[in-house]
């Protein structure tokens, strides 16, 4: 198959009634696999999210302290998730390496704290 008119090569085209449809949308999740909520899942938008300690925080990790209260953001943009580190005092891992910030691939596991969560996204 030719590349379709928006340039993508045809093993990033899927076929659907013999018309070519990029994919369009990612749908995306962080998953507690470690800590006080551990097998809560929290479904990321396609705006920005703020985990930490305080309440107002769209993602609430109560119960650590060594969580800052605005720990680190999720944020879509430019097609991908977007972890920061919010200037937190104790940091935050992705798959066991300190990072500030870091486009999140499927299976990340992301560290604050002793709080483990897992990223997990389907491109529809």
């Amino acid at each position: 198959m030719p590349n379709d008119p928006n340039g993508l090569a045809p093993d990033e085209v899927t076929q659907v009634l013999n018309k070519p449809v990029s994919i369009v949308a990612i749908v995306a999740w962080l998953v507690v696999i470690d800590g006080p909520l551990r097998g809560e899942d929290f479904r990321l938008p396609t705006g920005t999210v703020r985990l930490g300690l305080n309440p107002t925080c769209e993602i609430h990790l109560p119960g650590d302290k060594f969580i800052s209260a605005q720990h680190a953001e999720v944020s879509f943009r430019n097609g991908a998730y977007w972890l920061r580190d919010l200037g937190s005092l104790n940091g935050l891992f992705v798959n066991d390496s300190k990072v500030s910030e870091i486009a999140l691939k499927d299976g990340d596991q992301v560290k604050l704290g002793q709080v483990r969560l897992v990223y997990k996204s389907l491109a529809l």
